[in-house]
């Protein structure tokens, strides 16, 4: 079943939870063995892979699978309203939009990955096709830019997400 947020997404059928589910094992995958260079390049692989597998829990949830994606502190930017600090904040925003909601496409393009150690700064754009349940759907675009945080336990998680929606194209006048 497919589900919408207004914020970001990836539409993937259902092969794609297969796809979705063997990001999230390597997002979470920790390999203290590689060299300095290597790991880097393999952390910055894991983090792609995080943002494919946030993307895949928006569309198939449940919304509290998404909180958990967040540092128990992390912080959603959304234009227009307060930031939403924590993850009780981030589920208690998401749980009614994802019941009244539905997303027919969405995807991160990464444009690049910042590493400094434990953390990580993805820089891209979203497309999306979502909106309310029984309505026609409309399409978002924008920048995206993400911190990602490795914690303890070797899993990255999303410190802080802000997005910069791209303003819609005028109507064309006749």
């Amino acid at each position: 079943m497919r589900r919408t947020l207004p914020l970001r997404s990836a539409a993937l059928r259902q092969t794609g939870r297969i796809v979705g589910l063997s990001a999230i094992a390597a997002a979470c995958a920790h390999r203290p063995d590689a060299s300095p260079v290597d790991g880097a390049a393999i952390a910055v692989q894991e983090v792609r892979a995080a943002m494919r597998a946030y993307d895949s829990i928006l569309v198939y949830g449940p919304p509290d699978s998404t909180a958990t994606k967040y540092t128990a502190d992390g912080i959603l930017f959304i234009p227009g309203m307060e930031p939403l600090r924590g993850r009780r904040a981030i589920l208690d925003f998401l749980a009614p939009v994802w019941i009244g909601s539905t997303v027919l496409i969405a995807k991160t393009t990464v444009d690049t990955v910042e590493l400094l150690g434990d953390r990580a700064y993805l820089w891209g754009s979203y497309e999306e096709i979502a909106g309310p349940k029984g309505q026609a759907p409309s399409l978002y675009r924008g920048r995206v830019v993400i911190d990602w945080v490795r914690e303890a336990d070797g899993r990255w998680r999303i410190a802080r997400v802000m997005t910069q929606p791209t303003p819609p194209a005028p109507a064309a006048s006749h």
